[in-house]
């Protein structure tokens, strides 16, 4: 993070503003942020919630869901990571796989066949397919397949996402949601800035978020976490 952030994050914590990640990663995938002592994390849509460095809240994949996009994968030889609140398995490298986790700076030190993860709780799959071998996983309850490439899909439940998961932090917490800032660039952050009291679209936002927005701040590389607490009076 730039030293800006750093110092604006650490000013408005020192005021007793709780600072959340929300993200659609799980916790151990987030690499990029430091050591920052961030209060908690909203991770994998939704999925689970930490704070304070233990899980508060959690809504993984149905047991039914799993255990079907288990046998699909196997049987059709998709390469497939399921991902379990601490930890990740890979059932099989392929061409696709390394292609996206080079482009995104990810790795899966867990590689291996994916059954005995059937009875665990599972909160998100990534599946390296097509459109159209994505039509095999028929027979679901409750999953949604948010894309971003054509080599591979995101597996999450339907009912679960940044917003849901948000909100469920700040209940526990206390914190009515006309009292929460979300903070975005990305299409998958919608449902989160929708959900709260006042929403920061960084200034190289994608023009929907800009559109969503209660505030659209500088760029998230000039100092545009920084620019939006001050303009709220947060620091």
């Amino acid at each position: 993070m730039l030293p800006s952030t750093v110092a604006a994050l650490d000013a408005a914590r020192g005021r007793g503003i709780k600072l959340f990640v929300n993200t659609g990663r799980p916790r151990y995938f987030i690499d990029n942020l430091g050591n920052y002592p961030f209060d908690g994390y909203v991770c994998m849509n939704g999925g689970q919630a930490i704070y304070e460095g233990r899980t508060v809240y959690k809504r993984p994949l149905e047991p039914s869901d799993v255990r079907r996009i288990i046998d699909v994968a196997e049987e059709n030889r998709l390469s497939c990571a399921a991902f379990a609140a601490d930890r990740v398995r890979l059932n099989f490298h392929n061409d696709r796989e390394r292609q996206v986790s080079a482009s995104i700076h990810v790795g899966f030190d867990e590689v291996g066949p994916l059954d005995d993860m059937k009875e665990e709780e599972i909160f998100q799959f990534t599946i390296y397919c097509t459109v159209e071998e994505e039509k095999l996983f028929t027979g679901l309850r409750n999953v949604i397949f948010p894309r971003w490439l054509d080599i591979f899909t995101d597996v999450d439940r339907a009912d679960s996402s940044k917003a849901s998961g948000m909100a469920r932090v700040a209940e526990l917490l206390g914190i009515p949601m006309s009292e929460v800032m979300a903070v975005g660039d990305g299409g998958n952050d919608l449902s989160m800035l929708q959900a709260a009291g006042v929403s920061v679209a960084m200034g190289n936002a994608v023009p929907e978020v800009q559109a969503a927005a209660t505030f659209v701040s500088a760029d998230a590389a000039d100092d545009g976490i920084a620019v939006a607490l001050r303009h709220f009076g947060l620091i």
